[in-house]
């Protein structure tokens, strides 16, 4: 673990820098963890607590310098919510790396011509290191509250499968997902079903979830109602689903960042 060192790359806030070993993969590769802190966050003040959302591809939440084509603005958002009212939320931003496309996969079977693009899909290690590595760090070194109410995971593409991945894996400790534009067509519909009927079978908790995708996204925005229905054909409460189409929008930040409002404040809403 190397030191965490505060980044001036955001214009309200405070975000810090570290970075943590993976030590679920062999190979023990390391990966840089932004956590933001909202205004009025002190370490001095431990009776003030926050909600924390986890987040993939951590380089494109905060600062555009370091995204490949835009930011989600997450710290101007929340802290856009905070001024009329809202408690604040830490969020962690976990960094993607060359190897995102088979991190950010469960070893489902994928379809014809996305096999060699994501050869060695390794998303449960992935998810077990949020899980057992970043989640104890960050709920150790931060004030957070760190029950499953008050947790949360989210992403856009690939980040938005892993989202839904860890949700129905690890219900007891996530409570919401924000999934945006998840990439569901790379995989066989028949293994995603499967995975849905298996996990909702054992649940107890039912975690709040937000799809959403663009109308120009064409391959994609059929799975914001082909996974709401298949979650609520499999006893999911309908009441826990939020979907949203936004029929000009294309995959990009530019529509993340201006969905992520309304889908943080829904998720988070008491």
């Amino acid at each position: 673990m190397k030191i965490p060192k505060v980044f001036p790359g955001v214009s309200t806030g405070q975000l810090i820098i570290t970075s943590l070993v993976m030590n679920t993969y062999p190979d023990q590769r390391e990966r840089p963890i932004r956590i933001w802190l909202p205004p009025g966050y002190s370490q001095e003040n431990p009776q003030n607590r926050y909600p924390v959302f986890y987040m993939h591809d951590g380089q494109n939440l905060f600062d555009s310098a370091t995204s490949y084509a835009g930011e989600w603005e997450i710290d101007e958002t929340i802290t856009a919510l905070i001024a009329k009212g809202d408690h604040g939320t830490i969020v962690v931003g976990i960094d993607n790396s060359q190897d995102r496309l088979n991190e950010l996969s469960p070893n489902w079977p994928r379809i014809l011509g996305i096999r060699k693009k994501i050869n060695q899909p390794s998303g449960e290690l992935y998810a077990s290191f949020i899980v057992n590595t970043v989640k104890p760090y960050i709920d150790t070194h931060f004030h957070t509250l760190s029950n499953r109410s008050n947790t949360g995971i989210g992403g856009s593409s690939m980040g938005g499968v892993m989202s839904f991945y860890m949700l129905l894996t690890y219900p007891e400790i996530f409570g919401s997902g924000l999934l945006f534009s998840t990439a569901a067509q790379l995989y066989k519909y028949a293994s995603i079903k499967n995975f849905v009927q298996t996990k909702i079978s054992t649940m107890n908790d039912y975690p709040r979830i937000f799809l959403f995708a663009g109308g120009l996204e064409r391959s994609i925005t059929p799975y914001v109602k082909r996974l709401s229905h298949l979650l609520i054909k499999n006893n999911f409460p309908k009441e826990n689903i939020a979907t949203l189409i936004d029929p000009r929008a294309k995959h990009n930040e530019l529509a993340w960042a201006k969905h992520f409002p309304n889908a943080y404040q829904w998720l988070t809403k008491k």
